[in-house]
């Protein structure tokens, strides 16, 4: 489901960050290596949970200017 029928949280999105960000720091810090299925799970998920995040950003900034348009005329 995308983003026009179904609005998650701020905070579920931005737990949709962590599953690669956590491959990544383990990676980084262990002789771990990640499987391509999992950096692809874990990309699908940052990816959503980003652009998510941005059209929050974009959609509240949006909102904010007009309802401030608004009082500038009444």
């Amino acid at each position: 489901m995308g983003y026009a029928f179904f609005h998650p949280s701020v905070w579920l999105t931005a737990l949709l960050l962590l599953p690669m960000l956590a491959d990544g720091w383990i990676q980084a810090l262990t002789p771990y290596t990640s499987t391509n299925f999992r950096r692809l799970i874990t990309g699908i998920l940052f990816g959503y949970g980003l652009f998510t995040l941005f059209l929050m950003s974009v959609i509240a900034t949006f909102l904010y200017g007009y309802h401030y348009g608004l009082t500038l005329f009444h």
